[in-house]
């Protein structure tokens, strides 16, 4: 079981704090960061893929979770974090259309067997493809 939230990339700017503030507070609240190349999917027909975002999981310690074999932290299953994507992304398009888009294939392709929960910094950035990247 594991929640998930998102949050800036640092160097975005928005919100009432900035995201180094905003990654100190979410990590003192149990968030963890998944690091991997976790892409938005978009949320209209009028918007792109947001490459800005971290994905980041909270494991309350009173419900089981899973470990990594031989040292025992903390871990998303692929599975479970692909489980999750889909919903995610089927929520925002009317078909299954999505899996061919270059965005999916790019953060499915970068998800491990397991992910383990990253304590702070948080310096990932997610990049957009070259054919995609903005002029």
């Amino acid at each position: 079981f594991a929640l998930f939230a998102e949050t800036n990339a640092l160097g975005v700017e928005g919100g009432v704090m900035s995201a180094e503030v905003r990654h100190k507070v979410l990590h003192g609240l149990g968030f963890r960061l998944l690091d991997f190349e976790y892409i938005q999917p978009p949320l209209s027909e009028d918007q792109a893929p947001c490459y800005d975002l971290l994905l980041l999981a909270y494991q309350n310690p009173g419900v089981p979770g899973h470990a990594a074999v031989g040292t025992g932290a903390p871990v998303i299953p692929r599975a479970q974090l692909t489980a999750f994507l889909f919903d995610y992304a089927l929520s925002v398009h009317e078909d299954f259309t999505f899996q061919e888009e270059g965005y999916w294939k790019q953060m499915a392709g970068s998800i491990p067997e397991q992910l383990p929960l990253q304590s702070t910094p948080w310096t990932r950035r997610s990049v957009p493809p070259a054919d995609t990247a903005p002029e």
